[in-house]
């Protein structure tokens, strides 16, 4: 009996994993890619930062992404917002609600590291195979929240005598 009810509880468990709602983001065949978002008034480092963005996503698909300035959202396109947030409460924070993506962080270094971790949860990103992966579509939960801080910001050398 127990092995009936343990059997049911998998195979329920795994349905409504695979049932979970998910988003095309990008997709060669339907013509449909994200614009990537930056304030009106960003700095240099965050223009590096959307740049850094646009060359990752040209290597996984062979687009080029456009870059907007501004502080609204047209309603006819699919953002990818990079921000820079001093209070914000973790390290870096990817957030997914309607038809946007906001990766924001506390810096820019975390926003680098926000974009490279975005890479690689949502993607085909493979760090030491990168030059050869290209894909057509990449398709995303519809909803997702992630916020990260590092367990210690930085460790001295410890030499044992």
């Amino acid at each position: 009996m127990h092995k009936k009810l343990l059997f049911l509880m998998i195979i329920s468990m795994t349905l409504n994993a695979c049932g979970q709602k998910s988003m095309i983001l990008f997709s060669k065949s339907e013509n449909t890619s994200p614009v990537i978002n930056i304030p009106l008034r960003a700095d240099a480092l965050l223009e590096k930062n959307a740049n850094y963005f646009v060359i990752q996503f040209q290597k996984l698909t062979g687009e080029n992404l456009k870059i907007e300035r501004s502080d609204g959202f047209n309603k006819n396109n699919t953002y990818i917002s990079l921000r820079v947030n001093p209070t914000l409460r973790n390290e870096f924070c990817i957030q997914k609600s309607d038809k946007n993506i906001v990766i924001q962080a506390v810096d820019n270094k975390n926003l680098d590291f926000a974009i490279s971790y975005f890479f690689q949860r949502y993607t085909v990103y493979n760090p030491d195979n990168f030059n050869s992966q290209t894909t057509d579509n990449i398709v995303i939960p519809e909803r997702f929240n992630y916020c990260a801080s590092p367990d210690f910001k930085y460790r001295e050398p410890y030499f044992s005598p």
